[in-house]
């Protein structure tokens, strides 16, 4: 489906038009904003012609694996931004693209866009109301993915918390492939965070003709919120880690009580054991065996024992 908004700068006026009707002359004080899903990229690529004859961006360039998020062309400007959040608990990355004309500004995503969905209910109201130049729709797309940055790492927050919490009671082996899941999750969403970071640092600071100058200081702040953002994240990688270790640490100390008593039990028994087996062997000639006290002395022998290597251990504070 593709969505075309007309905004008249000059009349204060914008009106969603067929994308038959839009003009591309560029009358001076008009500005589109051409929404497009999936379903409507190769109607966006023959306007896209229109407006730039020599454009290199086709539909195999906007639905494929890119490997550059930011390109500069001689008519148009390109960059792709990361939508992130959580459904239930898996984390979910959405990519739109953003081309920026002349007199136009397209948002291309393959599914549906949290981001678009927001500014279909902003943006006449701030058109009316706060634009001074067509740079606002700029500003909005990339303010509403701020924004969902900042909730997502509010999830991650209140997620690692619930995981540090889980670490301490009764769990399973399963937590190591949660905590597992977790910091791969938190490594994607840095992924995206730092890319549209870097995208809207050169948005800010590079001249285009594309991107107006007073749009450019709003950018900047985004950008250095996202740089704070970053490093917060790094912050939640070690808490993950910091929290892992330990666990794994009170594991061990537990493992090791476990093992000082098994040494202390053992330690007992090792002297009666001994005994044990001395009088458990058939020699024909063993004085004890026909003593009437011999079965006494061997328990009092035994206790003894018991009791000396207990005081030790108390004195010693291993019990």
């Amino acid at each position: 489906m593709l969505r075309v908004v007309e905004f008249d700068f000059s009349n204060r006026k914008d009106n969603a038009i067929p994308f038959e009707n839009i003009s591309t002359d560029c009358p001076e004080g008009y500005y589109y904003w051409i929404n497009v899903d999936g379903e409507g990229v190769d109607d966006f690529i023959t306007i896209l012609q229109k407006f730039c004859p020599d454009t290199e961006i086709n539909s195999e360039f906007l639905m494929g694996d890119l490997r550059e998020l930011l390109n500069i062309f001689h008519n148009s400007l390109h960059f792709t931004l990361f939508e992130t959040f959580f459904i239930d608990d898996d984390f979910v990355t959405v990519p739109v693209h953003v081309i920026l004309g002349k007199c136009f500004l397209a948002t291309v995503y393959e599914r549906n866009s949290r981001v678009v969905n927001k500014m279909l209910e902003t943006y006449h109201d701030d058109f009316i109301n706060f634009s001074q130049s067509p740079g606002f729709l700029l500003f909005e797309i990339i303010d509403y993915i701020s924004n969902m940055y900042q909730h997502t790492y509010r999830e991650f927050d209140e997620k690692i918390d619930k995981l540090q919490l889980k670490l301490f009671e009764k769990v399973d082996d399963g937590i190591f492939i949660r905590v597992a899941n977790s910091t791969q999750q938190l490594l994607d969403f840095r992924t995206a965070l730092v890319s549209s970071r870097e995208i809207i640092t050169v948005l800010s600071t590079r001249k285009s003709p594309f991107i107006s100058e007073t749009t450019q200081p709003f950018l900047e702040k985004k950008g250095n919120l996202l740089a704070r953002l970053s490093d917060d994240l790094s912050n939640l990688r070690a808490i993950i880690s910091d929290t892992l270790n330990l666990y794994m640490g009170y594991v061990s100390y537990k493992t090791n009580n476990l093992i000082n008593r098994l040494t202390i039990v053992s330690l007992i028994f090792l002297p009666i054991t001994f005994l044990v087996g001395v009088y458990g062997m058939n020699f024909a000639h063993m004085p004890e065996l026909n003593w009437e006290y011999s079965y006494l002395v061997f328990w009092l022998l035994v206790i003894f024992i018991l009791t000396g290597l207990l005081l030790f251990f108390k004195y010693k504070k291993w019990i």
